[in-house]
């Protein structure tokens, strides 16, 4: 999956323990989907 710098820095935990937590679920999501990149939502 391609991230980029800010996600990889929320995988690398970064950001603290949940918003780490929550992009592991998110990325293991994604790629049961078969997505290749995260899209920003507003």
């Amino acid at each position: 999956m391609n991230l980029d710098d800010t996600q990889k820095a929320t995988l690398d935990g970064e950001r603290g323990v949940a918003p780490q937590k929550a992009m592991e679920l998110i990325v293991r999501y994604a790629g049961v989907l078969g997505a290749e990149r995260l899209c920003r939502v507003s």
